[in-house]
C-alpha cells in the first residue's frame, strides 16, 4: 500500500472540523458525493474559503468517527486529500464483489484498476474514504461575513 498526496491547493483540512457532505444517488448507477470544507480561516471580514471535492461514480464510501480509532484496511492518511494505490480496499472489493461479469471483473466490467482510493481525515471529526471512478476539485472563493 502506497498513498500519495493529491497535488493542488486548498487540499488541507486543518481549517475545519465539520465538513459538509452530500451524496446524490442514481437509480441505475454509481452515486456522486460531494464533500466541501473550509480551507481558509475566518479573518478580516471575510469568510475562508472552501473546497468542493466531488467524487463521481461512487461505489463505496465510508466515515469513521475520529474517537473510534480502530485499524482500517490501508492504515494511512493525513489531513489533507491523499490517494491510495494500490489499495487493500479496492483489491478486497475485488476478490469478493457479488456481481461479477465475469472472474476478475468487479461491476460494469470494472477491474480493480479501474477503481480510485481518496481519503481525507478532519481533526477532531473523521476520516472519509471513497472507492470511486474519479475525482473533481473546485474552490469558491473568499466572500465577506454577512
Amino acid at each position: 500500500m502506497t498513498s500519495r498526496d493529491v497535488p493542488g491547493e486548498g487540499l488541507q483540512t486543518r481549517w475545519d472540523d465539520e465538513p459538509i457532505l452530500r451524496v446524490t444517488n442514481r437509480r441505475d448507477g454509481p452515486a456522486e458525493v460531494e464533500l466541501s470544507f473550509f480551507t481558509e480561516p475566518f479573518q478580516d471580514g471575510f469568510i475562508g474559503r472552501r473546497t468542493r471535492l466531488t467524487f463521481i461514480d461512487v461505489w463505496e464510501y465510508r466515515w469513521v468517527e475520529w474517537r473510534v480509532g480502530y485499524n482500517v484496511a490501508d492504515n494511512d492518511g493525513a489531513l489533507r486529500l491523499i490517494e491510495i494505490r494500490p489499495s487493500r480496499t479496492v483489491a478486497m472489493m475485488a476478490d469478493s464483489a457479488i456481481a461479477y461479469d465475469e472472474p476478475g471483473r468487479i461491476l460494469d466490467g470494472l477491474t480493480a484498476d479501474d477503481v480510485r482510493h481518496f481519503r481525507i481525515s478532519f481533526d477532531e471529526h473523521g476520516t472519509y474514504d471513497f472507492l470511486c471512478g474519479g475525482l473533481r476539485i473546485e474552490h469558491e472563493p473568499r466572500r465577506p461575513a454577512s
